[in-house]
């Protein structure tokens, strides 16, 4: 059997002389390598692009949660010393010593289990027990 051009190439490079082989290989090695080259390239531009971005953020981040744990430590010793001193468990003196940066929810205020809803249901079962007492039982039925 006779190689010929048709041959595929995986037949054909054993029968090429091997500087030919070596300098299409080399060829091929410093494609592959310019191009690893760019796209390293374009990855540290675009990794230095992001960082020099977020870094002011960073930043500002890192200087809130060292106010929110000084804030932390302030709350927490006005806590411990509300326990020691009975006029600061009310919501409103503790909502006054935090100052008017920060309102307690309107939950705070309410009775416990006193939606709008329940309100609203209290008043009809109000309504409902003064109008119906066992003493307006009629006469043919027993009372508890």
């Amino acid at each position: 059997a006779v190689v010929s051009t048709q041959s595929t190439g995986d037949i054909q490079i054993f029968f090429m002389d091997p500087i030919d082989v070596a300098s299409k290989l080399n060829k091929q090695m410093l494609k592959v390598l310019d191009f690893q080259k760019l796209q390293r390239k374009n990855i540290t531009r675009h990794r230095v692009e992001t960082i020099k971005r977020l870094e002011p953020r960073v930043s500002d981040l890192q200087r809130q949660i060292k106010q929110l744990i000084e804030e932390n430590k302030r709350l927490k010793s006005m806590i411990s010393g509300s326990m020691k001193s009975p006029g600061l468990n009310s919501p409103r003196s503790f909502a006054q010593v935090l100052g008017s940066r920060i309102t307690p929810p309107p939950a705070v205020f309410q009775t416990p289990g006193a939606s709008p809803r329940s309100v609203e249901c209290g008043k009809r079962s109000a309504e409902f027990s003064s109008r119906w007492s066992y003493k307006n039982v009629p006469s043919g039925r027993s009372s508890r």
